[in-house]
């Protein structure tokens, strides 16, 4: 489509639309969001006005860090316009174009859009060039969206071949027990806990699955195919690499994770806990042999608002510990009819989270997979020194931290397989395009990985309290306790050197 075409076509039929102040919350299944960052070539105002409607002055863009949608249409044009008020305008808008369409999409299909605190609904007016698929949207709310900006993120939300799935269970963090029944774990408030979860491997090599989301998402309810307002606190998304998306739970008040039961000596890995997500709903978009992976929200038919991430501890999920009633109703997912509760396979398979389940003798030092890193380098050593006959257990305080990981840490994985459901208001075509693309019917893979938002950047650090046993505790295992960084979910592992 020409320039042209583009604007001199499109100016004639310029109105005012009503903006709405509700952005994520209007979203519908069938609808998709991408998020596109745009960084202005000019100076980043619309001032000036139009000589004529063939040439109206604005302001063009330099660069996209996304050039394509999630579902792979090329975005050729992203510009704000300006009119003069002898040319009946006075005001501005801002056009975009997209390329790849096999026919014409409809001026319905751009839902929405937002950037600089403005949204814009309803455009104004649409192009269509059959020649090269390429279509235009002019669209007006409270001003020109990238007036007075330089770099400017920008929310579109359109239609596409989408819609949500619901994975039985995804794990998404684990905490790892401290030596002794007195010690304590205490994570810092603003501690980062979560993973960079794919799902490749759900899908044929055929297929081309990639993400968009480059900011920091809420995790929104998911009902009957429209999300809700409602957020699950403490938790958000982003893009950890171009395939993956970090889940992940600051914590605003600090985590304290407690040693084995009373009794218990040593570092015992059946207390580690594991953090069991059962209300994950999955948004995917199909176009051709691309896989748009949308991002996460939360079943609302859950009565438990927001994520019902539930903590369980290896011995739980191995059967050597009683799963409480209360946790147990939260597993029997009873709402959804369509997966049920999670059984004992369920939860053997969640418990290979932690590497000491398969492998009691599990050795992070000669691990090839490089699950483990020590701390920014550091091997921090804790003592656990029997007390002598007598004597009163001292707890010491040690403290560690890191803001990177190793370059062969960032290659560790962890991949899961379960089953998934859809949701309710799927629609014929997205399940059609579901099916033919999976590797194995019914059963959805999900590979937790390294995560730069939660391993890399930013200073994460925890306290240790660590009492020693008396020596009425007879204890004669190892004295000296190592730390490492898990480089899959960010937490602290203690390791028995000698």
């Amino acid at each position: 489509m020409s320039r042209k075409m583009d604007v001199a076509g499109l100016l004639l039929l310029i109105g005012f639309c009503q903006a709405l102040t509700s952005t994520a919350y209007a979203q519908k299944n069938g609808e998709l969001t991408d998020l596109v960052t745009v960084t202005v070539a000019e100076s980043g105002a619309s001032t000036g006005f139009a000589t004529s409607a063939t040439s109206p002055t604005g302001v063009a863009f330099g660069s996209l860090n996304s050039p394509n949608t999630l579902d792979d249409y090329t975005y050729t044009s992203l510009h704000d316009i300006t009119r003069s008020p002898k040319e009946g305008g006075g005001y501005g808008f801002t056009t975009l174009c997209f390329k790849g369409f096999a026919s014409n999409p409809g001026q319905s299909w751009l839902v929405q859009a937002t950037a600089s605190g403005h949204t814009y609904t309803s455009p104004l007016n649409y192009g269509w060039e059959p020649s090269d698929g390429t279509a235009c949207w002019n669209i007006q709310g409270a001003g020109p969206a990238f007036e007075g900006h330089t770099t400017v993120a920008m929310t579109i939300t359109h239609l596409s071949n989408a819609g949500w799935i619901a994975p039985k269970w995804q794990v998404v963090g684990i905490t790892y027990a401290p030596p002794g029944s007195k010690s304590t774990a205490t994570y810092t408030s603003g501690f980062l806990s979560g993973t960079a979860t794919k799902n490749t491997a759900t899908f044929k090599t055929t297929e081309s699955v990639s993400d968009k989301i480059t900011g920091g998402f809420d995790l929104f309810g998911l009902f009957v195919g429209n999300t809700t307002s409602t957020i699950a606190a403490n938790w958000s998304q982003q893009q950890s690499s171009s395939t993956s998306i970090s889940v992940a739970n600051q914590y605003a008040t600090g985590l304290i994770v407690p040693g084995p039961a009373p009794g218990t000596d040593g570092v015992d890995h059946d207390y580690d806990t594991v953090y069991v997500w059962v209300n994950a709903a999955v948004q995917l978009a199909f176009n051709g042999n691309i896989v748009g992976f949308g991002g996460y929200n939360w079943d609302a038919r859950d009565p438990i608002t927001g994520m019902d991430v539930v903590p369980l501890t290896v011995g739980e999920l191995r059967g050597t510990q009683t799963i409480p009633a209360d946790v147990r109703a939260r597993l029997n997912r009873t709402w959804d009819s369509s997966l049920g509760a999670l059984t004992s396979v369920d939860l053997l398979a969640i418990a290979e989270t932690d590497p000491f389940y398969a492998n009691p003798s599990y050795n992070p030092n000669s691990d090839p997979h490089h699950r483990f890193d020590l701390p920014n380098g550091l091997d921090l050593i804790i003592n656990y020194v029997p007390e002598p006959a007598g004597g009163q257990p001292t707890g010491e305080t040690y403290t560690s931290q890191y803001s990177t990981t190793s370059e062969a840490g960032q290659t560790a994985t962890q991949t899961f397989t379960t089953s998934y459901a859809f949701e309710g208001t799927a629609s014929a075509a997205f399940i059609l395009a579901l099916g033919g693309s999976v590797t194995v019917s019914g059963q959805y893979t999900s590979t937790n990985e390294f995560s730069g938002t939660i391993s890399s950047g930013t200073v994460q650090s925890a306290n240790f309290t660590i009492y020693p046993p008396l020596s009425t505790d007879n204890y004669t295992g190892p004295t000296a306790i190592q730390v490492w960084k898990d480089n899959i979910y960010g937490t602290f592992m203690f390791y028995p050197e000698n």
